[in-house]
Formats: structure tokens, sequence, C-alpha cells
């Protein structure tokens, strides 16, 4: 997880600079669906680690339980 989060400030960068690129080359539709794709992925990699790691807790849980 800590990968995770190290990226994501290299990556709101690169977006941020092809978000401008495009909006100067006025692709103002282009750019904002790049920036709803971008914040869609994020949101959606956040759940996805976040429920991972609730099903390995979960797991983690019921074998103590088992012995």
């Amino acid at each position: 997880m800590p990968t995770f989060f190290s990226l994501l400030p290299l990556s709101l960068v690169i977006v941020g600079v092809l978000y401008l690129v495009l909006a100067r080359a006025r692709r103002a539709r282009a750019s904002d669906w790049l920036a709803l794709g971008y914040t869609a992925a994020v949101v959606l990699a956040t759940a996805l680690l976040t429920l991972w790691e609730a099903a390995r807790e979960l797991y983690a849980e019921m074998n103590v339980a088992v012995w």
C-alpha cells in the first residue's frame, strides 16, 4: 500500500500537465474527461485497497477464531 501513496503525487503532476496541455489546445471536453477519469481511478483504487485490507483482516480474525 505505500507504493500506491508514493505514486499518487507523481501521477497528479502528470495528469495536471496533461490537463493544462489539453486545455491550452482548446480541447476542453478532453481535458474535463481526463480530470474526471483520473478522479474516478483514484477513488476506485482507494476503495479496492480498502476492501482488500478489510478482507485480509476478516480472514485473519476467522483463522484466529478457528484455532
